[in-house]
């Protein structure tokens, strides 16, 4: 596995000038390959790419990063996935990022801080169904297109949860389900 790209300016605030925020982001997240900012002013969820290059192959890393999230959002659906905008701003000495901007979703939780214990048991099939139907949308990709969608989102603490979240283990292993 190929270390965290290391960012490299400690200001991302630099990356925001275009969009002529009034407020200051808020960092409330992150991923391998991505920070995570909250934008008050415009309500709006921005993920900065840590990866830096010439305008040039960010324009095109961008172009590739929205094919890709187009196609998983023709699989996964509009209910199942978020839709994106990309752009390339400046980065640090001269260098461009790609920048995602999705609309902050206030009232969403991450699926694995749900305490099963407190739904019911209508509420627990109704959750089991519809991840059983995005397990088979993601699945229906990876079978025609052979990428798989990024279903879980989140970053990975070690070695050993890094292999738990790879695409080809949950193949290997299968998903279980509630």
């Amino acid at each position: 596995m190929r270390p965290r790209p290391a960012p490299q300016t400690n200001n991302p605030a630099d990356s925001f000038a275009a969009l002529r925020l009034s407020q200051p982001v808020v960092h409330i997240g992150g991923g391998y390959e991505t920070d995570v900012f909250f934008s008050s002013d415009l309500g709006l969820a921005l993920k900065l790419k840590l990866d830096n290059g010439k305008p040039a192959a960010m324009v095109a890393r961008a172009r590739r990063l929205k094919r890709t999230a187009d196609l998983f959002r023709t699989y996964l659906g509009p209910d199942h996935s978020l839709a994106s905008d990309y752009l390339v701003v400046s980065g640090p000495a001269g260098t461009s990022r790609v920048l995602i901007v999705q609309p902050f979703l206030a009232e969403a939780h991450p699926l694995d801080s749900l305490d099963q214990a407190t739904l019911g048991s209508e509420a627990r099939v109704i959750l089991a169904a519809q991840l059983a139907a995005i397990q088979e949308r993601a699945l229906a990709c990876y079978r025609d297109t052979g990428t798989l969608p990024d279903l879980y989102g989140s970053g990975h603490h070690d070695a050993a949860q890094a292999r738990r979240w790879d695409p080809r283990w949950f193949l290997r292993a299968g998903w279980k389900l509630i």
